[in-house]
């Protein structure tokens, strides 16, 4: 063999090497990316699930379903997915739907489960949202009631307030009266109330622990709070000189921060 062809050879090992070295380089930069991709939605995914599940352990917590009170013991968790909300405990899965979930040894805190229009009827032009798994308590100090939004561990004040599914729940995060053809309801603070038009009202009044179910009514159902009425049945605030209809589309409301 000549020199010529000797050097032919190397050369031809070479590019070989070469060749081989690329596709390795190659093959371990795609794994890295795919690790690399893999990493990130792992991590997303867990970012989104906690975002969207929350985990109570050694609580008890319960609901109302048309006056069954269903608790939840142990471990109970709640998830929110596509705008739909359920609560898995002791290897059940309950929808949660909009109804406010109760701390059972906790007297003045409720979490809610869905979007909810916050409103302040004394801002006559602004609406807010307050968004699922947002927390609310309330506490009391020589007779004077102090709401407050629980939201990232800070207490955010709520003034003279209540908040509404855009359907036809109203939670009251302090004291209420609601008058129901003639009839007078005192509700205390993180109440609720869910009016049907001209057809059934349900009402929880949390300090008693108290469920009471109307079957149907004539007149429309107004709320008092503080100085303000609120018509249950048609969704509106009513002031001396107008009346203010609420927010039906929930979601596209701004996120309340204080």
């Amino acid at each position: 063999m000549n020199n010529d062809d000797v050097y032919k050879k190397g050369i031809k090992r070479a590019k070989k090497k070469t060749k081989f070295i690329r596709k390795m380089q190659v093959l371990l930069m795609s794994l890295i990316l795919i690790t690399s991709i893999s990493i990130a939605f792992i991590l997303v995914k867990k970012y989104y699930n906690n975002l969207n599940s929350i985990t109570y352990e050694n609580y008890e917590l319960y609901q109302y379903f048309s006056g069954a009170k269903v608790v939840y013991k142990g471990k109970a968790t709640i998830r929110h997915d596509n705008k739909i909300t359920d609560v898995v405990s002791e290897g059940k899965k309950v929808d949660a739907g909009d109804i406010p979930i109760y701390f059972q040894y906790s007297y003045n805190e409720v979490l809610l489960p869905t979007n909810m229009e916050l409103i302040f009827p004394n801002l006559k032009n602004k609406n807010y949202k307050i968004n699922y798994f947002s927390k609310i308590m309330y506490d009391i100090n020589d007779d004077v009631e102090n709401a407050f939004l629980v939201k990232n561990d800070k207490n955010i004040f709520l003034g003279q307030s209540f908040l509404f599914n855009g359907e036809d729940l109203y939670f009251f995060p302090y004291s209420t009266s609601v008058v129901i053809d003639g009839i007078t309801y005192n509700l205390s603070p993180l109440s609720y109330i869910i009016v049907n038009y001209k057809n059934m009202i349900e009402i929880y009044d949390k300090s008693n622990d108290k469920y009471t179910i109307i079957d149907s009514h004539n007149d429309d159902v107004i709320a008092t709070l503080g100085q303000y009425k609120i018509n249950l049945s048609t969704d509106m605030i009513m002031y001396n000189d107008e009346n203010r209809l609420l927010i039906k589309n929930v979601d596209k409301l701004s996120t309340y921060n204080g």
